[in-house]
């Protein structure tokens, strides 16, 4: 069991599938996924690993079955992300105006 595993049993917090939205603002393409949520999962795409493109371009990429060969730089202006719970209920948002 991973250490956050750990925490939300100990804690008897659950790990929640949620849906995972993340569209590229240069193509117009959208992937959707399904993954686990649990107590650390808002602050990895707000601020963690998952809130930056260089990161965001390795899972959208992973859906569409490509390999990336060429990280593109860090930073927040090319990957919109958005999550809602399975039943449509936002849990966060990250758009880009313009």
């Amino acid at each position: 069991m991973t250490l956050a595993g750990l925490v939300c049993y100990s804690l008897n917090m659950k790990y929640e599938p949620v849906l995972i939205y993340i569209k590229n603002k240069v193509s117009g393409v959208e992937v959707k996924f399904t993954e686990d949520w649990d107590y650390n999962s808002y602050y990895l795409w707000s601020s963690g690993n998952f809130s930056c493109d260089c990161n965001r371009q390795l899972l959208f990429n992973r859906e569409l079955g490509i390999e990336t060969e060429e990280l593109i730089s860090c930073g927040n202006k090319i990957y919109e992300v958005s999550i809602h719970t399975l039943d449509g209920q936002p849990l966060y948002e990250m758009t880009i105006n313009g």
